[in-house]
């Protein structure tokens, strides 16, 4: 199974809501070997994105797994919604 591309389709949907009224935000799908991992970024007022949240690369057994890699990821980032720049 394609972990990476049913990650990705995940984060797609989910970014499609703004999260933010003022900040963009997006989601970064990378792997080290056969191990993935999510980056969480923000955009600041000069237009410049600022990493707020990573979830370790891990690998992934079934689609179980990545999809609470991507529950995982996307909770912490917004939990963290307090902190990110301004």
């Amino acid at each position: 199974m394609d972990f990476k591309y049913l990650i990705q389709k995940k984060l797609d949907e989910g970014f499609q809501k703004k999260w933010h009224p003022q900040r963009l935000s997006r989601a970064e799908v990378f792997e080290i070997n056969e191990a993935i991992g999510l980056r969480f970024y923000v955009q600041n007022k000069n237009v410049c994105w600022i990493l707020v949240h990573d979830e370790p690369p891990v690998e992934l057994a079934d689609e179980t797994q990545a999809e609470d890699l991507v529950a995982r990821g996307i909770s912490s980032f917004l939990m963290k919604h307090p902190l990110w720049p301004k």
